[in-house]
């Protein structure tokens, strides 16, 4: 079951930006005309049986396959708990194909198979290849966007401040954010606010570009390979093919360059993957505040492979974590901020609540701040006192206006202080 034609795709939450138009998913399913057969490559007694994972996925296949059968299952899903112990799935899988369902058979097994195969990785499912390239892919049709990029200009006691808010990384981001940000830096704006509030992530080329309009040509991220298939020998599914973050990296340069107006990213719970790479780039190198609430933590990227021995599906697995520059990792872990702002939306999940089987970060060493006596002092403008850790706010973009407005005050000192330096030297 070779894997071949590497594609790379980004997202921590795909299909979350957008609105879309009708998706009839189960049709494109229909064309690859997945049968009983195929399911049985990844469900039988013995596979199911073979580890507790693998026994798991299998309990959770079989009770997805139950949702599309027509009718009440309630009877047969208590039947299932009570059996799970000695669960006989090929009589379970015997059942389901001979009932009427509520879709296509392809739709099922497909979705049953994903279930046995996250498992072994959260983010591992197949799906059609139509269905990506519709809905994922760079020829994506049935999605309206949203902008992925829009700014304005905001007053804020005598100074003015930018704010550009990226809702995805996709596309072109990296071009469109340059455009905005020629736009408000031609109003010589104090200070910047980039609202990265609930961006998924997207592509990481696009994401390493925009970082190197305010850090410069450093290296915005490493990459630690997997190397191992997390599926079992008994699926046939190939270790996973190595990514050149180097490559990604380069594949877009910017035009752009701000290297000295101050910058607070916001961040939630729902920044995720490139988009906590982007923020912890501009962090790490000391060139912003981040504020708001821990991102999402999701710093396992996925790759997609087209499959050999069945073309009309692809395979989207975990394939590599990604490093800030300090080195430490974003998984699980997320982003801290330097400014801790609880709202008062709460309920959003990171990605270990989103997927409880996640693998561990294989780096896990813990941010620590590095400008302390500059944050405290920043504190003490914000709300006298610099012994205040965590901030509460009726609104985080309200508290990044105020947060800005104080690094503008504390550049305006340095700048100063630099200047009388500079003014009492020798002559």
């Amino acid at each position: 079951m070779r894997l071949i034609c590497t594609l790379v795709l980004f997202f921590a939450i795909p299909l979350a930006q957008g609105t879309f138009k009708p998706v009839h998913e189960a049709d494109f399913w229909a064309e690859t005309r997945l049968d009983l057969e195929y399911a049985r490559r990844f469900i039988t007694n013995k596979t199911c049986r073979s580890s507790e994972k693998w026994t798991a996925g299998c309990l959770k296949a079989i009770r997805a396959g139950l949702k599309f059968i027509k009718g009440d299952t309630s009877t047969l899903e208590r039947k299932l708990t009570r059996e799970a112990a000695r669960t006989d799935f090929d009589s379970w899988l015997r059942l389901i194909n001979r009932s009427p369902l509520t879709t296509y058979k392809a739709m099922v097994w497909g979705s049953m198979v994903n279930k046995v195969l996250q498992a072994f990785d959260s983010h591992a499912r197949i799906i059609p290849v139509e269905l990506f390239q519709n809905t994922l892919g760079p020829e994506r049709k049935t999605v309206v966007e949203l902008p992925a990029v829009s700014s304005e200009l905001i007053a804020h006691e005598g100074s003015k401040i930018g704010v550009l808010t990226i809702t995805v990384f996709r596309e072109r981001v990296c071009e469109l954010a340059e455009i905005e940000l020629r736009r408000l830096m031609a109003s010589n704006p104090g200070a910047l606010i980039l609202d990265l509030r609930s961006n998924p992530g997207g592509m990481v080329d696009e994401a390493i570009c925009l970082a190197r309009v305010f850090v410069g040509p450093q290296k915005v991220a490493h990459k630690v390979f997997f190397g191992v298939s997390p599926f079992p020998k008994e699926m046939d599914l190939e270790p996973r093919l190595s990514v050149d973050m180097e490559a990604l990296g380069n594949r877009l340069q910017p035009s752009l360059y701000i290297s000295e107006t101050p910058i607070v990213v916001l961040i939630d719970p729902r920044t995720a993957s490139a988009a906590e790479m982007f923020t912890a780039a501009l962090q790490d190198f000391d060139r912003a505040w981040i504020a708001g609430e821990i991102s999402s933590g999701k710093g396992v990227f996925q790759i997609v492979q087209l499959l050999e021995f069945k073309p009309d599906l692809v395979l989207i697995h975990s394939a590599f974590e990604v490093l800030r520059p300090s080195g430490s990792s974003i998984h699980v872990q997320g982003v801290q901020p330097n400014f801790e702002v609880l709202t008062r939306a709460h309920g959003e999940k990171r990605e270990i609540e989103l997927y409880p089987n996640t693998p561990s970060p294989r780096h896990p060493l813990v941010w620590q701040e590095t400008r302390p006596l500059e944050r405290d002092r920043l504190v003490g403008c914000v709300q006298g006192s610099p012994k205040i850790v965590r901030i509460d706010a009726d609104s985080p973009l309200a508290f990044a206006t105020t947060l800005a407005g104080c690094a503008i005050k504390q550049s305006k000192h340095k700048i100063s202080a630099e200047s009388t330096h500079l003014d009492s030297g020798p002559d």
